[in-house]
């Protein structure tokens, strides 16, 4: 049965069902117009500002975060954005291609080639992202004084409709120019996009193997040679077992010993 509310002149003389039967309807309505767009604005803000992918794009499930946790990511994600500012403070919101680059103690030379919708977020993902590129960063750091050998930036815009080509282009460019890429793709987001010879296995599991105990010696070598003084127990001089076994420690930590298996 349908209440006509203007059929009451004196609210005392309703009885309090009636009231609440009265009140609800119009206290829900408001209620659900006040979530709806608070909503919207709750998800057009997190798009902008979150990304589960290369480009900023996010998943559904990304919209159910509370709004505290959407608040604890905005305040990352503009301490980030200052962090690559502070590296180069020509970076921008604009649509184009973002080059990593470092090298390293021992002069090589490593590159990374993305493409962004908006580049200076898209950057500051990387900072709190889990692909390989991302933990290469928080290994290594930003380039600065007091770190050489950290990831620099440089950017390049072009149209969202151009990005796939400029970052196939700037990924050839640092390949010919010596870098050794981190990417995992030849670039792209279609179809068919080749694999990087980087990432391909290029021996296999001993040659993996081989290598790490190569590298290790290396090292072994190096502390050795600079800090340390190594020799057999006195009681231990003229022992044939331990003078054989003094040998096989030195060519284990000997460079030279991987060199001739090669």
């Amino acid at each position: 049965m349908a209440i006509d509310e203007r059929k009451f002149d004196c609210q005392d003389c309703i009885s309090i069902d009636v009231k609440e039967r009265l009140r609800k309807p119009k206290k829900k309505e408001r209620c659900n117009q006040g979530c709806e767009s608070y909503g919207a604005r709750f998800r057009h803000e997190l798009r902008k500002v979150c990304g589960s992918n290369e480009h900023g794009a996010i998943g559904e499930e990304v919209i159910g975060l509370d709004y505290k946790k959407f608040r604890q990511a905005k305040a990352i994600e503009a301490k980030n954005k200052q962090k690559w500012l502070a590296l180069n403070p020509r970076l921008d919101e604009s649509s184009g291609i973002y080059i990593l680059t470092r090298q390293d103690e021992n002069g090589f030379r490593y590159a990374y080639v993305g493409q962004a919708k908006r580049i200076l977020t898209r950057l500051s993902q990387h900072l709190s992202g889990y692909q390989h590129i991302d933990l290469s960063l928080k290994s290594h750091g930003l380039y600065s004084e007091d770190n050489p050998y950290g990831w620099n930036v440089e950017s390049v815009h072009c149209p969202i409709d151009k990005l796939d080509e400029r970052e196939q282009y700037y990924i050839k460019f640092c390949a010919n120019n010596g870098y050794q890429l981190r990417n995992k793709t030849s670039g792209s987001q279609g179809e068919g996009k080749a694999k990087i010879d980087d990432y391909r296995p290029a021996k296999g599991y001993y040659d993996g193997i081989k290598q790490g105990k190569k590298s290790l010696a290396k090292e072994l070598s190096h502390i050795a040679e600079k800090h340390l003084e190594i020799r057999l127990k006195t009681e231990k001089q003229g022992n044939k077992v331990s003078e054989k076994q003094y040998e096989k420690f030195m060519d284990l930590i000997s460079e030279n010993t991987y060199e001739e298996s090669d």
